[in-house]
């Protein structure tokens, strides 16, 4: 079954789509930053975040030391 238009809004710049885009973000934001779900989304993304950072840091360092090792027993070998 086909839905039927309201009167005078055949055209998406009849809608007025830019404005409710810039509300609904604006409203996102202000959800995200002063509410209680929002904050806790902020600090679970904040935390992620923080984990990537460190593990990638974490795994970089250790795959260096470890091909420095390698490299040193492998030279005393030769």
């Amino acid at each position: 079954m086909r839905q039927r238009k309201p009167a005078g809004r055949d055209r998406v710049s009849d809608v007025g789509i830019e404005n409710h885009t810039k509300e609904s973000t604006m409203r996102a934001l202000q959800d995200f930053f002063s509410t209680d779900y929002g904050l806790l989304s902020a600090a679970v993304i904040a935390i992620t975040l923080g984990m990537a950072a460190f593990f990638t840091r974490f795994f970089i360092t250790h795959m260096r030391e470890d091909e420095a090792r390698e490299r040193a027993r492998l030279a005393g070998k030769g």
